[in-house]
């Protein structure tokens, strides 16, 4: 049970199937509307707390709904939803409005500092022009890939890219090198995040966790094991030609990792089409899809809050069984 539902189950009061229906219906905009204001809020608010007071006002909405007032549900819903969340971050604000001017001005400094920061160059270029002529030397001279110059041109600036951010590189970053729109080497959606992620057991989950975990995918690596593959994931080509090749070396596709690719697929009206391409995989009762959903009205599967944090998995064969008949 999802802490939306969770929510909802604590405090419905009889009410009708209808009102059951819309409350369920708007979940994902209530997980939508709360995952916009926590990417603006400190660390330390919890996402979990933003949902529920979320699911608070959704069925605040549903009982005071006046269909008479020619207005939609789901206008309305989203009203109250992100007034709810609103309201109940207001009653955390303990601070004094000082204190508040204070912070404020403690935050201007800090975008002044990152700012100063992104517009002095990286001193160590030896170190990277070393390095970047490593990597295509052991592509083109060690492996004998030929790689135009155009993708090499692109080798170099994806490799500057996490030269110049390092750690920090979140979703923000860019090849032209300009700074993230937010900042913060160790805050949520950077590199380093995902690589010290743990579970609810408080186990390390990324190939950085062990010497051991690294060894495996350096491994797979030296062996030419990992496959980039660029393609249209609704095209005729490229999953059919990687399911092909799997099914020639007697293997099946044992894990999926779609991220939240579906919700432009959907967004573009092509999800049947990829859904048909994955029908052709080599699978069996285990093959799984992973998700990261984002709650918006795009999530396949479960409607989760999105987030590295809220991934989902699904069995593949039965989703895409319709599909492949």
């Amino acid at each position: 049970m999802t802490l939306a539902e969770a929510a909802y189950k604590e405090i419905q009061r009889g009410a009708g199937t209808d009102h059951d229906q819309m409350v369920m219906g708007e979940i994902p905009q209530v997980y939508y509307i709360a995952r916009r204001i926590h990417e603006r809020l400190p660390q330390h608010v919890s996402f979990e707390d933003l949902v529920h007071s979320g699911v608070l006002g959704l069925i605040d909405a549903v009982r005071n709904f006046d269909s008479s007032k020619n207005v939609q549900f789901k206008s309305y819903a989203q009203f109250r939803i992100k007034g709810a969340i609103l309201d109940s971050l207001r009653e955390l604000d303990w601070a004094s409005r000082r204190t508040r001017d204070k912070r404020k001005h403690v935050d201007q400094t800090i975008a002044a500092l990152t700012t100063a920061f992104w517009s002095v160059a990286t001193a160590d270029e030896a170190a990277y022009a070393a390095n970047l002529d490593a990597i295509l030397r052991h592509l083109t001279k060690t492996h004998a890939f030929p790689i135009s110059k155009d993708d090499q041109e692109g080798i170099a600036r994806a490799y500057r890219a996490f030269y110049w951010y390092g750690p920090g590189m979140n979703y923000s970053a860019r090849t032209n090198l300009a700074a993230p729109a937010t900042y913060s080497p160790t805050g949520a959606g950077t590199y380093w995040a995902m690589m010290t992620q743990t579970d609810q057991a408080g186990q390390s989950l990324s190939y950085l966790a062990s010497e051991a975990r690294f060894a495996v995918l350096k491994d797979l690596e030296s062996r030419n094991l990992i496959v980039p593959v660029v393609g249209n994931f609704s095209g005729p080509t490229a999953l059919r030609a990687v399911g092909a090749y799997v099914k020639d070396h007697g293997a099946t596709v044992s894990a999926f990792y779609l991220s939240n690719v579906e919700q432009y697929l959907l967004q573009d009206g092509i999800w049947d089409r990829f859904c048909a391409n994955v029908g052709t995989l080599p699978l069996d009762e285990t093959s799984t899809f992973i998700r990261t959903g984002n709650g918006g009205p795009y999530t396949r599967g479960p409607r989760v809050g999105g987030g590295v944090g809220n991934s989902t998995i699904a069995n593949i064969r039965q989703e895409v069984g319709p599909c492949s008949q």
